[in-house]
């Protein structure tokens, strides 16, 4: 071997003895509890991708909650059906949306999941509030006044609109008026409400076995209900046939003839406040005419007693002193303390008690 070729394989074998020099020291650098873990995060995720879809977590006991009579029959087997097909560990939402779009009373279905094979589902429906006729026959509205179509057999207020509802959500004045009613409508008597439309007096609400309720503007239906619910609590107010609470502070009832509590409203005509004073008539066969005072006679004194009330010949009260005669000086009141002489009045002499 010549000397070149003997000194060119002496260096390729020094490079390669400081390559891996340098690979051992880059190695030994690293931590190895980091590396470790490192490596079991790797094969437990792998673990858990294979363990998620397998049979050992597969959906076997099924729960359903949340459903009406009113929702359709085949609902139950749709969500029975998308249950058996998942597993604990792999809920599919999406196909539990897809159902919940093909049923318009239905917001969303929510699964809960129990290892190792139970699952439990929740339907949960619209917030329906009331009864719409649109241009298509008769559609619910929620709470939010979106226009739910599709749904029947329900027993929800009717809101009476002039013009039919067109598109996804209710418009106008008058309707978001109506629907802000009925949201506020206390749950005790959500059920009686039977329809809610727009009369002479405003906001009119037609009660089931009750008396219908005139709400004005409904500016306040919070407080206006409020006032409401405390009349149609009373007792006395049974049989009524209308109330008017346009004021929640003069609400007022009619229709109880004479057992009427408070006043009917007058149309353009203020109510009575509930706190005015009640006159009372005074009791029969007794004199009406109130007694006028007796002037006092020429010559006597600012001091003297006026005529007794309750006419001629009635006895004075008790502890009362009767009138003196004309000209004579009034004689001071007895009581028990040492007698004081009196200035004499109109010129006359001092007058001993």
């Amino acid at each position: 071997m010549t000397p070149a070729a003997s000194h060119a394989l002496r260096s390729r074998t020094r490079k390669s003895s400081r390559t891996r020099k340098k690979r051992g020291r880059w190695l030994g650098g690293l931590n190895k509890p980091v590396v470790a873990t490192a490596i079991l995060l790797i094969v437990l995720g792998f673990g858990y991708l294979w363990l998620r879809d397998s049979s050992l977590v597969e959906v076997r006991t099924v729960k359903i909650g949340g459903v009406t009579k009113s929702d359709p029959k085949a609902l139950t087997g749709e969500i029975k059906r998308a249950a058996k097909d998942m597993t604990t560990l792999h809920v599919d939402n999406g196909a539990l949306a897809r159902i919940a779009d093909r049923y318009p009373a239905i917001k969303e279905i929510r699964a809960d999941s129990g290892l190792p094979n139970k699952m439990t589902l929740h339907v949960v429906h619209q917030s329906l509030i009331a009864q719409v006729t649109t241009s298509s026959g008769i559609a619910v509205i929620t709470d939010t006044g979106e226009v739910v179509k599709g749904v029947k057999g329900m027993s929800l207020p009717r809101i009476r609109v002039q013009q039919k509802v067109s598109g996804n959500k209710i418009k106008g004045a008058t309707s978001r008026a109506s629907l802000a009613l009925l949201v506020a409508t206390p749950a005790i008597w959500r059920k009686r409400v039977k329809s809610v439309h727009v009369g002479e007096r405003g906001l009119v609400v037609v009660m089931r076995k009750g008396p219908r309720i005139y709400f004005g503007e409904g500016t306040d239906p919070k407080r206006q209900w409020l006032a409401a619910s405390r009349l149609l609590a009373e007792p006395s107010v049974r049989g009524a046939t209308y109330i008017d609470v346009s004021s929640p502070e003069r609400s007022a009832v009619g229709g109880l003839g004479d057992k009427e509590v408070q006043p009917e409203l007058i149309q353009g005509a203020p109510a009575i406040p509930t706190d005015a004073p009640v006159p009372i008539a005074p009791p029969a066969g007794q004199d009406q005419q109130q007694q006028q005072p007796v002037a006092p006679a020429d010559g006597q004194g600012a001091d003297a007693a006026p005529a007794p009330e309750g006419g001629v010949g009635q006895a004075p009260q008790q502890g009362a002193q009767p009138a003196p005669e004309a000209g004579a000086t009034p004689q001071p009141p007895v009581t028990g303390n040492t007698p004081q002489t009196q200035a004499p009045t109109g010129g006359g002499a001092s007058a001993q008690p």
